[in-house]
């Protein structure tokens, strides 16, 4: 009999974060301005907002990427609190499209009929191409989605050797709390949902969990991938921790209610949509069904959420100068509204002290809020 291999479990984990890495590095570069620019400038309406969210989030793979590029337009003052939620709860729907293509293809279709020639494609393209900066990217694309899928495979080898020789009913003792605080301790530490994801729906797979645990972690997932955002914005601004803070709340409290919900979703999920054949889709479909819930929870409440949010956070006596060394330098339009904020502030400042040297009035000149910022 087989022994299982952790090594090849963990080599699998290794590969798959690479190819999302790639992945993402490769669709940044590949759309240049593009995602940034819909994620600033189609936010004006709370639908537009959730649009937003869901379509760069879809494309990016990582509800994290969408929410740090908003801790940056927010701290520079280019989106107001209640635009950003917006996204947010677009950028959770988008975020499951992973569970879709990892359901549906990774344990549906031989891997190596489409892993080995993406891999093999892509690496030779780099090599061959790589000078061109959109054949570098595009080849760094095919390998991404190659090393996404291998990935998978090798998890899914492992953990089906492992379920062989393992007793599902072992775990039924711990409770679905102690599943949902896995998922949660899970995520916060790879700082990758879509991964935890993976390994949910492989052990599900390979029948080493029931489908009630893994809804349990699926939902922990979504509190832990909410530790990125709160650890990017230590150390900066009050609008910076707002974004932070709205993120975690929303999925806080969605993940609260979707406890509450458990049987109401295993009926609908089981018996009214027939799915408890096919455990994986099962679970993608939870995870669809819960973050969906949560955005039609609150989209008639985001204007007092906001509000919520503004009362519990930190203020700042300044919220936008001298802070310049915070906002992501890949994210220039963040960067470069915030200098001209920066630059505003230090003439305001330098007019000041000469009227008071000169013992003249600076209220004469500079205006109240200027005044109050200095």
């Amino acid at each position: 009999m087989k022994t299982w291999n952790v090594w090849e479990f963990l080599a699998g984990l290794g590969i798959f974060l690479l190819g999302m890495s790639l992945l993402q590095d490769a669709i940044k570069a590949l759309s240049g301005k593009s995602l940034k620019r819909l994620i600033r400038m189609y936010t004006k309406t709370r639908i537009r907002s959730i649009l937003s969210g869901f379509v760069s989030t879809s494309i990016l793979q990582s509800s994290s990427a969408s929410s740090l590029m908003l801790v940056a337009f927010v701290g520079a003052g280019l989106m107001d609190l209640s635009n950003a939620i917006g996204v947010i709860l677009g950028s959770n729907i988008g975020s499951t499209m992973t569970s879709w293509i990892v359901a549906t293809m990774g344990f549906k279709v031989k891997l190596e009929s489409f892993a080995m020639p993406l891999v093999g494609l892509g690496g030779i393209s780099y090599v061959l191409l790589g000078k061109k900066e959109f054949w570098k990217y595009l080849s760094l694309l095919f390998v991404g989605f190659g090393f996404l899928f291998m990935g998978i495979g090798y998890m899914k080898s492992s953990v089906d050797v492992l379920a062989s020789k393992f007793d599902v009913n072992s775990f039924k003792s711990y409770g679905l709390f102690s599943f949902l605080l896995f998922g949660t301790v899970l995520t916060a530490l790879i700082q990758a949902s879509s991964a935890a994801i993976a390994i949910v729906l492989t052990a599900l797979n390979s029948g080493i969990i029931t489908f009630e645990m893994a809804i349990a972690i699926v939902i922990g997932t979504n509190i832990g991938t909410t530790a990125t955002v709160l650890l990017g914005t230590i150390g900066g601004t009050s609008n910076q921790k707002k974004v932070a803070f709205s993120h975690f709340f929303f999925n806080i409290i969605t993940a609260f209610i979707s406890v509450l919900l458990l049987p109401v979703y295993s009926y609908l999920i089981q018996d009214f949509l027939h799915l408890g054949q096919d455990p994986v889709i099962a679970l993608a479909t939870f995870h669809s069904l819960f973050n969906v819930f949560g955005v039609l929870l609150f989209f008639p409440f985001v204007k007092q959420f906001a509000l919520f949010i503004e009362k519990i956070s930190p203020k700042d006596n300044n919220q936008y100068a001298n802070f310049h060394s915070l906002i992501d330098t890949d994210i220039p339009e963040a960067a470069i509204h915030e200098f001209k904020k920066e630059v505003k502030a230090f003439l305001d400042l330098c007019i000041y002290h000469n009227l008071k040297i000169m013992s003249l009035e600076p209220e004469l000149i500079i205006s109240d809020k200027s005044l109050q910022e200095i």
